[in-house]
């Protein structure tokens, strides 16, 4: 069964060297295989092949909650979020037949409890990954194999706002016999990990269909990606690897693990990480095998760090507020003068603003997951 600025006067080696490789250490345990992980704001949601848990980082003692279950002889491959909808991969497998019976794509409100996922797209194939962009949903898609291997991969897309939607072919044969690992935008450029090919590929949307990009090659065992600004991070084995996304030739590794390991044939080596997030400062990883999420903390990690030159602002209506000057997509919150959250989505140059329609008369504040904070007035 599959499973799976700094200052503008600094120069680009600076910004690699002023960060260490730091052991990561255990965050959360216990949790059944974690693998993917995402997050809204300040929550992380981790996904297993059965659950999905929900941790709230800004809590003194946080907790794993399940937030979804798969029904029996169903497993999660991957998952994405978008405001306040995850967005789910699944494969429909019979582990006492060894019967394959195909994929489906579901939607999670996150703002109703124990809600009942909604099922957006059936498929005969098998889903590795997705990712979510101005309502529509890519994925790898991989055909029918021929006997155990033989099978390519293609990219795919989904429109979220219609009824059984049909898929659209963007990219033909991407990998062949590798599954995709983990997908993530980087404004309207889809960076796509394969590990079996050591390769990140690109793709650019706006491009329609085509061939992908082998973006960046000679990787080590990568498996999830995150882009925060103009920074992607790798997860590559038991390291956690950094580059610039405006400087295609340097690397710093940031995080490993060398204290828990796992085993192959009876022969131990350092558990490898599957996934990784940023919030604020801190690192979130998962040990899929070790059961863990681990993290790691360093001031210089701080989004904000990696935002481009360009000036952000905002401006609002009575109706609506709009933030101007993004270049890659941030997680924006709108807080109340006393504190209180109001409401949180994802923002893009395409996608920038708020409904505030129903908001009483008075001051808000609207942060920005680079970590500027915005003052208005309805």
């Amino acid at each position: 069964m599959k499973t799976k600025l700094l200052c503008a006067f600094l120069s680009i080696a600076f910004f690699i060297d002023s960060y260490a490789q730091v052991e990561a250490s255990s965050y959360m345990t216990d949790l059944d295989e974690p693998s993917a992980i995402v997050n809204q704001g300040n929550v992380l949601y981790v996904q297993g092949p059965k659950e999905i848990y929900r941790i709230d980082t800004a809590l003194d003692n946080p907790q794993a909650t399940v937030v979804y279950t798969a029904p029996t002889d169903y497993y999660m491959s991957n998952l994405a979020v978008d405001g306040n909808k995850l967005y789910v991969s699944e494969e429909h497998y019979d582990d006492e037949l060894d019967a394959f019976y195909g994929g489906r794509i579901l939607s999670i409100d996150l703002t109703v409890a124990a809600v009942e996922p909604v099922v957006i797209y059936t498929t005969t194939r098998y889903v590795s990954a997705l990712a979510f962009k101005d309502g529509f949903i890519f994925f790898a898609s991989e055909t029918d194999p021929v006997g155990d291997d033989n099978f390519i991969v293609q990219l795919q897309r989904i429109d979220t706002s219609v009824a059984d939607p049909l898929p659209s072919l963007f990219v033909d044969l991407l990998t062949q016999d590798n599954e995709v690992n983990d997908m993530h935008f980087d404004g309207n450029v889809l960076l796509m990990s394969v590990g079996g090919d050591s390769v990140v590929y690109s793709h650019d949307i706006t491009s329609g269909s085509g061939s992908a990009t082998a973006m960046l090659t000679g990787l080590s065992f990568n498996k999830g990606l995150f882009v925060s600004g103009n920074a992607l991070f790798t997860a590559e084995g038991n390291s956690i690897r950094m580059r610039s996304l405006d400087n295609a030739s340097t690397w710093t590794s940031i995080a490993k693990n060398t204290t828990f390991q796992d085993s192959n044939n009876g022969v131990p080596f350092n558990a490898n990480f599957r996934d990784v997030v940023l919030i604020g400062d801190k690192l979130y990883m998962t040990l899929q095998n070790q059961g863990r999420v681990m993290m790691i903390q360093d001031a210089n990690l701080s989004a904000k760090d990696f935002e481009s030159l360009k000036g952000i602002s905002i401006y609002n209506s009575r109706t609506e507020l709009n933030i101007t000057g993004l270049e890659r997509n941030n997680m924006a919150t709108i807080y109340s003068i006393s504190g209180q959250e109001l409401v949180s989505k994802q923002v893009s140059a395409s996608a920038n603003s708020f409904d505030i329609s129903s908001f009483s008369t008075g001051v808000y504040l609207v942060k920005l997951d680079n970590g500027k904070v915005f003052k208005f007035v309805k």
